[in-house]
């Protein structure tokens, strides 16, 4: 099925209809490696694969931070104290030097997909900071990662805080949440 894949590109590999077109989002998978501690590929393989395949959008490779709460916006849990906050620091960094090499790929060599950026925190505040260093590293689409198990007002007050800090020109799509009910709230 790989070769095939490669072979085909994906619009083909998933007999796409050509008529209105599909656009294809290429993801790494990062809840089949969420128990290791890193994950098991570079910004180049996600890289070389996106563009093998043929998508239209490329995601950086991202480590999944389980544990969103939104108090921790207001104490602040302090490194060294908390084992669970030196996990996620040490997620985020990783999911913010996988994205800086990714984007330098993808601004030195010729793409055929639009790379987006993906954000990992663990509160509103945070996700909204690596929303701000993606921007920072020139991404104009930024995905939130690890959302999908997360309360729907949870979520609300994620995009609220990013939302301060969006560039008007910025794209944002959240990562496998798909709550139909909430989609015209969330857009807001």
């Amino acid at each position: 099925q790989r070769n095939r894949l490669l072979n085909e590109g994906i619009q083909e590999f998933f007999r796409l209809p050509k008529n209105p077109r599909l656009e294809t989002l290429g993801d790494c998978g990062a809840y089949s490696y969420k128990d290791e501690d890193e994950p098991p590929f570079g910004a180049e393989d996600a890289f070389d694969f996106y563009q093998e395949c043929g998508f239209d959008y490329g995601l950086s490779v991202d480590h999944i931070i389980e544990g969103v709460n939104l108090a921790f916006d207001v104490t602040i849990p302090i490194p060294g104290m908390d084992s669970d906050i030196e996990k996620f620091i040490e997620r985020q960094e990783i999911t913010k030097q996988l994205a800086l090499e990714f984007k330098n790929l993808c601004d030195s060599r010729q793409t055929n997909f639009e790379p987006v950026g993906v954000a990992q925190g663990w509160s509103p505040k945070t996700y909204a900071s690596a929303v701000k260093d993606l921007q920072s590293m020139g991404y104009s689409t930024v995905a939130l990662g690890g959302l999908n198990r997360e309360k729907t007002t949870v979520i609300l007050a994620i995009l609220r805080a990013v939302y301060d800090i969006l560039a008007p020109d910025t794209g944002i799509h959240l990562l496998g949440v798909t709550r139909i009910d909430s989609m015209a709230e969330f857009s807001r």
